[in-house]
């Protein structure tokens, strides 16, 4: 869909630049596979050209159009009769751009990764390619998403982009203000190791404010899980209850007391682990199951209460990370800034 003159990228649009300068035509060299043959514009980032059609540039993106209205074929401004544009882009991130607005329906957007996404967004918001701003947009809420079912689906795990860093999920977050992937994004930040967090990924390390946010997070985690952990009854010594058989006789449902003194300590040497390290994914790690030692019924009760906290915990999520020193709020709240 063109870009509309009511769009909200239009607002975003913040980036100021010198005008071109002249460019020799001798002075580039042309892209392996966006050199396009009838091609009417050349774009030249660093000393890569990428020739390309005005057209269909200026379909997706009034700023293009705008800039093309103004270009004409005139001297070493020119090459094959086609005008050059310099832009002030890394030649990389516009050679992935060019490519997406092309094929970008060829292309699965795992197969990106978060900072080939990350330059994606840069460049759709700057050149209000609200179309591609959107689908990358969505893309990222199904990785970081608002709920805990989609956390939990195969969909969501089928998805995960190719060199996974959801640290880097927390950049884009920040920089886009994209409010309603953080929450997930912190939370799976948080899980990580020291080292990775301070290293990020081979190519860049987080910023002070990516970092500040992470920890922040992970210490407030810290005081919401514990509270989750006394308002179900992690730390209680579980009995089972009694049953009566149809002569209203009492049956024991073990062969010894029904009580397990040693799971109130087991679950709360579990209830710390996560307090202390926030190495495991409590969302998807499966704590009551004792075959051989509990009842049926008591494994239930024990499930139940897992999936009680589980749903208590994503649903304070929002509440745990901080902007400006102001929480978030709910779900709803961050859903209805978008």
């Amino acid at each position: 869909m063109k870009s509309s003159e009511s769009s909200p990228l239009k607002r975003r649009r913040h980036d100021t630049e010198p005008p071109p300068l002249p460019v020799s035509r001798h002075n580039f060299k042309k892209s392996e596979d966006v050199w396009l043959e009838d091609g009417n514009v050349i774009i030249l980032c660093d000393t890569i050209g990428f020739r390309v059609h005005q057209s269909i540039l200026s379909f997706h993106s009034n700023v293009f159009k705008d800039t093309f209205s103004t270009c004409t074929p005139v001297g070493d401004h020119s090459y094959e009769g086609c005008p050059i544009v310099t832009l002030y882009d890394e030649a990389e991130e516009m050679h992935l751009f060019l490519r997406t607005l092309y094929f970008r329906r060829h292309h699965d957007k795992k197969y990106f990764g978060l900072r080939a996404l990350r330059s994606l967004l840069k460049l759709s918001r700057k050149y209000m390619v609200d179309e591609l701003y959107k689908e990358i947009t969505d893309y990222l809420k199904l990785i970081f998403p608002s709920t805990l079912a989609v956390y939990l689906s195969e969909r969501r795990l089928e998805s995960i982009p190719q060199g996974f860093n959801p640290i880097t999920g927390v950049e884009i977050g920040l920089e886009f203000d994209i409010l309603i992937i953080l929450p997930a994004a912190l939370y799976m930040s948080a899980l990580l190791p020291l080292d990775i967090k301070l290293d990020g990924s081979s190519t860049a390390k987080p910023s002070d404010r990516v970092l500040r946010s992470i920890f922040g997070f992970e210490e407030n985690l810290r005081d919401i899980i514990e509270n989750i952990e006394h308002d179900n009854d992690w730390h209680r010594t579980w009995t089972c209850p009694p049953r009566t058989n149809l002569t209203g006789e009492h049956r024991e449902t073990h062969d010894y007391h029904a009580s397990y003194p040693g799971l109130s300590s087991w679950f709360l040497s579990k209830a710390r682990q996560w307090h202390h390290s926030l190495y495991d994914d409590i969302f998807f790690e499966d704590y009551a199951c004792f075959p051989g030692v509990m009842c049926r019924r008591c494994i239930s009760s024990f499930k139940r209460m897992e999936r009680d906290t589980r749903e208590s915990l994503w649903d304070a999520l929002p509440d745990v990370g901080t902007q400006n020193g102001s929480s978030w709020g709910t779900w709803e709240q961050i859903q209805s800034t978008h």
